[in-house]
This record gives structure tokens, C-alpha cells and sequence, in this order.
């Protein structure tokens, strides 16, 4: 079928009728669904550049497109040659045909030749046709929810050429699943294929499978700059090689990995009563700071969890002992560490000051721990067994407390004249203004410091209410940028912090009505912060860009 299309122009077109042709040309015509092709449409005997409209590719998927022009002289005739490139993705396998095409210029009529795109599965494709190609793996395709597991991309790029740069990564856009984007590694190798030798990034990114079913994973994407013509000659304009430019010194490809499947299974029945949804392998541990004291001195008692798995959301327990005051420090405090093997992990440690109350011997535990470990898939219960701490009578003296030495008015009979305790010393006075004349000086110091605290503890918190600050004050204790930035995100607009990816926090502060510049400000931070951290190893912002970056956050309240 033929199918007719519009030509725009400006002003004249033709530089002579019978010259005027279309050809449609294709950088290749079998592939696979998850490759590109870059197909041309080039006019030549054209005065000015066209613009197609109306031109629809059934069957693909219409990537990017640009313009480039080229002129030849030759044997005194100068001919001036008009290319429109689309970079295509197939939406199904198959023969796949582009054109021919019917198009109306001035009083002619072109018609363009067809070509046809053998489309097959990946593994009917020689992967090592292509220069560049990407390659995904889970390391569990069925894992227990609350497992770990690990997403691999393999980027391979031919060693031997030298005209690919610009390499871009898009990683997928994760779902149901907590996506450890900040502890990823990135692999340089080697890799011999079909007696090629390629360059090979490998790019592991840890994650916890969170909800049960079928998980899909979505392809991820690479694109890159191939520059035509060889090397750069020295008079050639730098400004053709512009990445999100024209075609100009080279042309942008894309290509993607296949997409997976992740079936994540519900736990079993039967966890015991202590289970806290601990899913790896752990041990647990206890320890005391003594097990000899007296009556109201302090002990700290730690215990210390540590393995490979998610630690983050256990919460240490509550515990009652008689003959003891508990007093828990907190919720904790978490180290996360990684395994040779790349598998996440930690210690998480917790305190608790106990003072006992009374003398004897006490038993501190035993305490029952449990987790689930999907390697052997089943509950494992373990007891940390108890120690003996010994208490004696009470303390020979009061502990001292520091305070500011007032004197006192000591109880005393109606017949007795009152009496100034001050050191140990009883004095008789005479004067009963004796405690206004003493109190009196110490008044306006006491005044000044209360208004100067609170001066201070309002400065402190007005001066928090301010997103860059707040950030300034996360990224100083974690060293974070991105941690730091979703933490003042889900303050300010009062949802909860998690390890949130790009793709999930722009779409939950779309939802929120965040506006679309903003959003896009954001969205190009976080493909300078990839491109720097996949292709060229280093971090291309600096913390000061998200500091202006949440200074313009969105007030949401008006």
C-alpha cells in the first residue's frame, strides 16, 4: 500500500524537476524487538529542507528524529542532498515494511522505494552484529517476599571501534520492589564473543522484593552517539558533535535489554511468635557493660543484630525485668555493610541503661530471636542465653548531682527562729528578707538564660523550615546527596521516607500537583547524576546544585 504524505517548504524546492528523488535507507534489515533501526529519508535535488507531515510508522515506535544536509560539487554542478532520520523500535516480530511513500511536491509526484525489517527474538540474532548491545539478568527469578536479590546489566561495547561514545544508561523503572540504587557497583571486564573482543560494564543493583505474584521488570535502555566519518578532521565544526543535537558528526542510537519476570512467593505458615519479618540470616547477640553493681548505679546492656538482609525496619524489643528501671536508647543504630558476594547487609545495635532497684541476683534473658531464611526455606529460631548479674545494698552516698548553691530554709517549730542551710552549716538570721536578699541577684541571670535558650531553639527552628538547609544537615551526616534530598522531599510534603527511585518520586509528586518545570529541573539533575556516576565514574554535581534546587521547592500549602 502507498501511502501519501505532505512536504513543507519555505520557499522555492525544486532545483530541477527531473533531479528530485526520495530513497529510503535502513542501517540494517534484520534484527531483534529489543534493538533500533535508524532508517533515512533522503531527497536529493532540493533548495531547501523539507519537513515531512503526516508520516506514521505502524509498526514502530518512533524513538528521535534529526536533520542533516550535505552538499557535492562536481565537475562545476553543485547538488544539494536533504536527510530526515527517525531511529525506530519494532512494537512486534515479524516482516515489518516502511513505505513506500507518495509525496506531492509542487506539480510532481514522488514515490519511494520500500524496505522490509526481518524482525525475530532476540536468540535468533547475532548479538555480535551490533557494536553496542546491553544484556539484564536477575540473580533469583523466585524469591520469598522480603528476599534480596540483585538486577545485573551487562553493557557490552566492541573493543576494536573507535567512533562510539556518549554512552547513556536509563535503568528500568522498578515496581513492587525497594530498588538499593545508592549501594550499586559498576565492573569493568573483558569478554570475548564469536572471536571479537568487547568491552564489557557491569552495573549490579541490589533489591528487596516487597509484594507477592509476578513482578515485571521493564527493559532497560542505552543510548550513544556513533560518529560518522572516522576521525575528526581539524577543520571540522565542533559544534556538530553536540549529544542532543542534530545529526551533525554523529548520529544517536538506542538499544535495549530484554524485559524479566520476578515471582515473588508469600511466606509460610508457622512463623513463630517472635518473628519480626527478618528475612536472611542473622545472629544475635547480648552484652553487658558489668554484672556487679549496687542499687541505682547503671548498667548498659547491647544487643547487637547482624547478617545479610534488610535490618532497617526491625525494631528492637520491649523489655520489662523486675527489679530493674529499663530505659531504652532510641530506635537503634544501623551500619549497613555489603558481602563479597554483594549481597546488603549490616549490624544494627541497641541499648538499654537498667538500674536496678533492689539488691540480689538477677537473670537477664534468656531472649528469644527469629527470622526466615529462604535458602533453606524455613523459620529459624534462636535463644541468647542469660546472664547473671549480681546486686549489692544501696550506695554509700547519694549521687552527686551538679547545681547552683542556694540556700535553704530548714524546717523548723513555731517557737524557733527560721535557719539558712548553706555547706553543711546551720546560721542563724535574724532578718526574714534574708532569702530576698540572696535569690534577688540571681533572678536576672536566670531570666537571661531561659529567653537566650529559647531565642536560640526558635532561630534553630525557623532556620530548619527551609528545605536547603534541612539537606545541608542530612548530607553532612550521611554524605548522601540523593538520601539527603528524598528525606527533605517526603518532610516537606509529609509522606513517608523510603528508598524511593527517580522514576517513583516524580511520580509521586505528580500526583501531589508539584509542577512540571520543577519536575523537569529535577529530571535533568538525575540524568547528569547518572550519566556522571555509569559513564564517567564520578559525580558531574556537586551538592550545591540540589541546594537551588530546593530552594525553588513548591509550596504545595497555598
Amino acid at each position: 500500500m502507498v501511502v501519501l504524505i505532505g512536504v513543507l517548504f519555505v520557499l522555492n524546492t525544486l532545483v530541477g524537476a527531473s533531479q528530485v528523488s526520495l530513497t529510503i535507507l535502513a542501517d540494517r534489515v534484520r534484527m531483534s524487538e529489543f534493538q533500533t533501526v535508524t532508517v533515512d529519508f533522503q531527497f536529493d535535488g532540493l533548495s531547501q529542507r523539507p519537513t515531512l507531515s503526516g508520516l506514521d510508522f505502524p509498526d514502530f515506535d518512533t524513538l528521535s528524529t534529526a536533520n542533516s544536509s550535505s552538499i557535492r560539487i562536481m565537475n562545476g554542478e553543485r547538488s544539494e542532498s536533504f536527510t530526515i532520520r527517525y531511529v525506530l523500535r519494532p512494537k512486534r516480530q515479524g516482516q515489518l515494511a516502511i513505505g513506500p511513500y507518495r509525496v506531492q511536491i509542487g506539480t510532481q509526484t514522488l514515490e519511494s522505494n520500500q524496505v522490509v525489517i526481518q524482525v525475530d527474538a532476540r536468540e535468533a540474532v547475532s548479538e555480535t552484529r551490533s557494536e553496542v548491545f546491553v544484556k539484564a539478568r536477575l540473580s533469583k527469578n523466585k524469591v520469598y517476599t522480603g528476599d534480596q536479590l540483585s538486577y545485573e546489566l551487562k553493557i557490552y561495547r566492541l573493543r576494536s571501534s573507535r567512533n562510539i561514545g556518549r554512552l547513556g544508561y536509563n535503568q528500568p523503572q522498578f515496581q513492587d520492589v525497594i530498588v538499593e540504587t545508592d549501594a550499586s557497583t559498576q565492573q569493568e571486564t573483558t569478554e570475548v564473543l564469536e572471536g571479537q573482543v568487547f568491552q564489557v560494564t557491569t552495573i549490579t543493583i541490589p533489591m528487596f522484593a516487597v509484594k507477592t505474584g509476578i513482578i515485571p521488570i521493564p527493559e532497560a535502555s542505552l543510548t550513544y552517539v556513533v560518529r560518522e566519518g572516522g576521525r575528526r578532521g581539524i577543520f571540522d565544526d565542533f559544534f556538530q558533535d553536540d549529544f542532543f543535537g542534530g545529526i551533525g558528526g554523529g548520529s544517536q542510537k538506542q538499544v535495549f535489554s530484554e524485559p524479566l519476570t520476578l515471582e515473588v512467593m508469600p511466606l509460610p505458615l508457622g512463623a513463630p511468635d517472635s518473628f519480626q519479618n527478618l528475612v536472611g540470616q542473622y545472629a544475635f547477640k547480648m552484652s553487658l557493660s558489668q554484672t556487679d553493681l549496687k542499687v541505682g548505679e547503671n548498667l548498659t546492656m547491647t544487643l547487637r543484630l547482624e547478617g545479610t538482609g534488610s535490618l532497617q525496619d526491625w525494631s528492637p524489643p520491649e523489655i520489662k525485668l523486675d527489679g530493674f528501671r529499663v530505659y531504652r536508647d532510641g530506635d537503634g543504630q544501623l551500619e549497613r555493610l555489603r558481602t563479597t558476594s554483594g549481597m546488603m547487609g549490616g549490624i544494627k545495635t541497641v541499648q538499654y541503661a537498667l538500674i536496678p532497684t533492689t539488691p540480689g541476683e538477677r537473670n537477664l534473658g534468656p531472649f528469644e530471636f527469629s527470622y526466615f531464611d529462604p535458602s533453606q526455606a524455613q523459620y529459624i529460631q534462636t535463644t541468647v542465653p542469660a546472664q547473671v548479674v549480681r546486686v549489692t545494698g544501696g550506695l554509700t552516698q547519694e549521687p552527686e548531682i551538679p547545681y547552683v548553691s542556694v540556700p535553704r530554709m530548714e524546717q523548723t517549730t513555731p517557737q524557733e527562729e527560721p535557719r539558712f542551710v548553706e555547706d553543711g552549716l546551720i546560721q542563724k538570721i535574724r532578718d526574714p528578707n534574708a532569702v530576698k536578699k540572696v535569690a534577688a541577684p540571681l533572678i536576672p541571670v536566670l531570666l537571661f538564660v531561659v529567653l537566650a535558650r529559647l531565642f536560640y531553639l526558635a532561630y534553630s527552628k525557623m532556620k530548619l523550615r527551609n528545605p536547603a538547609q534541612r539537606f545541608l544537615v542530612y548530607y553532612g551526616k550521611s554524605q548522601n546527596k540523593w538520601e539527603a534530598f528524598l528525606k527533605v522531599v517526603c518532610e516537606q510534603y509529609g509522606f513517608e521516607y523510603l528508598a524511593y527511585s527517580y522514576e517513583e518520586l516524580n511520580e509521586k509528586l505528580k500526583s501531589l500537583g508539584v509542577s512540571q518545570s520543577w519536575l523537569s529541573v529535577l529530571q535533568k539533575l538525575c540524568e547528569q547524576e547518572q550519566y556522571g556516576k555509569y559513564a564517567l565514574g564520578n559525580d558531574c554535581l556537586d551538592h550545591q546544585d540540589w541546594v537551588d534546587l530546593l530552594k525553588n521547592l513548591p509550596d504545595l500549602r497555598a
